[in-house]
C-alpha cells in the first residue's frame, strides 16, 4: 500500500439497495447507515469506500455512479482513490467525491457541489474518498450522491483507515526518571527509549539547562539512545549539589528534516545536611509559630532556612601516618 491508500479491515460497514436509486443521470442523496458506529479521531484520515459485489462485470453495465467534481479537487483534507482489483491497490485522482458524514443524524464533515462528473463502481472496480474529521465523533452513517444504470443490486459502503506517512515519534522512559530527587554528581549516563519502529537514520538532539522552558542545545544528532554524563558536564559545566536541572531529547530524521520535540524532564541533585543550623528572623513575629525558636531565643518567630551552605571543593586534603596529601584538579 502507498501513502494515502485505504488500508486494512473495514472499521464499520453499511449497505443499500442500488436498484432503488434513480436512473442515470438523475442523482439521489442516499444515506447509508453503518451496522455499528465507529469513533473517528479529529485530524486522522479515513476513507469512504464503495463497492458493488453482487453481479459480474460487463462493459455495458450495470453500474453505480458516484458524483465527482469535474476537474481538480477542491477538498484539501482528502483525495479520491480508485482500485481495479477489489482494493488490493489504489490510484489517486484529482477530482473529489460528494459526501456527508453523520453522527446520530447530525451532519459532521461534508464536501458537496453540483451534479457534475461521474465515477462508476462495479464488481472489482472500487471507489474511495479520503477525508479528515474536523472533530472526534462516532460516525453512524454517510450520505452519498448516487445514481444507477440498470440494476446494480446491493451496494456496500465502509469506512477504512488510511495509510499515512511515518513521522518521528517522541522518545520515552528517561533515565534518570523524570523529577528524580536523589541525583548524585557521579551519575554515569543519561538514557531514553525510542519508538520500536524507528528507522536506522533516526538521531537525537539533546537540550540541557537550569531553567524550565529555556534549554540550550548541547548535543547535535546523537546516534545512540544515551549520552555520557561526562559529555554533558564538559559542555554544560560541572553539576552542583541541591540544584534542579532540566533536559529534553528531540527525535530527528535527516532525510525528511522532521523533528518530534520531546518532553522536558528534570532531576534534582542531592543536598547534604548542614553542619550548623541556620535561621532567619521573621520580623513582626508573635512568637507563637508555626516556626521553631532557636535555642536561647524565645518570643520571636524564626524560620529555619534548610538551605545547603556547602560548596563543591576542587581540592582534596587527607592526613594519615604523619603525612598530608593534597590533590588539585
Amino acid at each position: 500500500m502507498a501513502i494515502g491508500d485505504p488500508t486494512g479491515e473495514d472499521l464499520c460497514v453499511g449497505t443499500t439497495d442500488g436498484d432503488t436509486l434513480a436512473a442515470h443521470p438523475t442523482w439521489t442523496e442516499r444515506e447509508i447507515t453503518f451496522d455499528v458506529p465507529y469513533e473517528l479521531v479529529e485530524g486522522t484520515q479515513y476513507a469512504i469506500v464503495i463497492r458493488a459485489l453482487d453481479f459480474d462485470y460487463s462493459p455495458t453495465g450495470p453500474f453505480v455512479f458516484w458524483v465527482e467534481t469535474s476537474g481538480a479537487g477542491g477538498y484539501t483534507s482528502g483525495t479520491q482513490f480508485n482500485s481495479t482489483n477489489s482494493g488490493s491497490s489504489w490510484t489517486s485522482y484529482s477530482p473529489d467525491m460528494w459526501f456527508k458524514t453523520k453522527a446520530d443524524g447530525v451532519e459532521k464533515d461534508t464536501y458537496t457541489f453540483g451534479d457534475v462528473g461521474t465515477q462508476f463502481t462495479i464488481d472489482f472496480i472500487w471507489n474511495s474518498q479520503t477525508f479528515t474529521p474536523g472533530s472526534t465523533y462516532e460516525i453512524s452513517s454517510v450520505v452519498l450522491k448516487l445514481c444507477r444504470y440498470l440494476a446494480p443490486g446491493e451496494i456496500t459502503v465502509s469506512i477504512k483507515a488510511v495509510e499515512v506517512a511515518p513521522t518521528p515519534q517522541k522518545v520515552t522512559t528517561p533515565s534518570p526518571i523524570d523529577t528524580y530527587t536523589d541525583m548524585t554528581l557521579d551519575w554515569q549516563q543519561f538514557t531514553w527509549v525510542a519508538d520500536e519502529d524507528a528507522p536506522d537514520e533516526e538521531v537525537y538532539n539533546v537540550y540541557w539547562g537550569t531553567t524550565s522552558g529555556d534549554l540550550d542545545l548541547i548535543a547535535l544528532e546523537v546516534p545512540l539512545l544515551s549520552i555520557a554524563s561526562s559529555y554533558l558536564t564538559a559542555v554544560a559545566g560541572t553539576g552542583v549539589y541541591s540544584r534542579t536541572y532540566y533536559w529534553r531529547v528531540d527525535t530527528y530524521w535527516p532525510s525528511t528534516d522532521e523533528t518530534a520535540v520531546g518532553d522536558e524532564w528534570s532531576f534534582t541533585t542531592i543536598a547534604f545536611d548542614q553542619p550548623k543550623v541556620s535561621y532567619v528572623l521573621i520580623t513582626g513575629g508573635s512568637g507563637s509559630g508555626p516556626y521553631d525558636d532557636p535555642p536561647g531565643v524565645e518570643g520571636t518567630d524564626w524560620r529555619y532556612t534548610g538551605e545547603n551552605n556547602l560548596v563543591t571543593l576542587r581540592r582534596l586534603v587527607a592526613a594519615a601516618n604523619n603525612k598530608i596529601w593534597i590533590e588539585n584538579n
